[in-house]
């Protein structure tokens, strides 16, 4: 069963006559990624730093698949805070942690970047 992840919103929005301030995205099929390739991905810069890349059009064609609520298919005029939230969301889908680099117990994530 695929799983379904809900992202609040930072303020109540109306779509179709319907108000919502949460949306909902299910996880992308298998079928889906072999259709559209991954939504990022590691490129090495002249001076060899590693940068992640999204590739926006990739994003914005699984969220087009992706959103099942509160109506089915992107198209969500929400802000771009919440847009930011919905895409995390979707990316966090595409995260195997058994495949993540081990960090180092004095490593930590930048808060925001």
């Amino acid at each position: 069963m695929l799983k379904i992840t809900k992202v609040t919103m930072s303020r109540r929005y109306e779509i179709h006559g319907i108000a919502y301030d949460e949306v909902e995205i299910q996880e992308p099929t298998g079928e889906l990624y072999n259709q559209l390739g991954k939504p990022q991905e590691y490129m090495r810069t002249a001076d060899n730093t590693l940068l992640l890349h999204t590739h926006t059009s990739v994003v914005k064609d699984y969220l087009d698949q992706c959103v099942i609520a509160p109506v089915k298919g992107g198209g969500l005029m929400i802000a771009a805070i919440d847009q930011m939230r919905v895409e995390k969301a979707l990316l966090d889908f595409f995260i195997d942690p058994d495949l993540a680099p081990a960090k180092k117990p004095d490593q930590t994530a930048p808060e925001s970047i």
